[in-house]
């Protein structure tokens, strides 16, 4: 039989390291534009822009 004393666990450090993570790659992918939970945020380029239909072009 295994002594468990004085042994802890890593758990809750492995939920933390992963909550990091899972912020981070959701931060970096609102200011890429590819999802947009936060209006106004993030790169703001033409290419991500569509073109506005009501005003004629000159």
């Amino acid at each position: 039989m295994p002594r468990l004393i004085g042994r802890t666990s890593k758990a809750p450090l492995y939920t933390i390291l992963a909550l990091f993570v899972v912020a981070a790659v959701a931060t970096e992918l609102e200011y890429e534009g590819v999802i947009d939970l936060v209006p106004g945020y993030g790169r703001n380029t033409a290419s991500m822009k569509l073109p506005d239909i009501r005003t004629p072009r000159s």
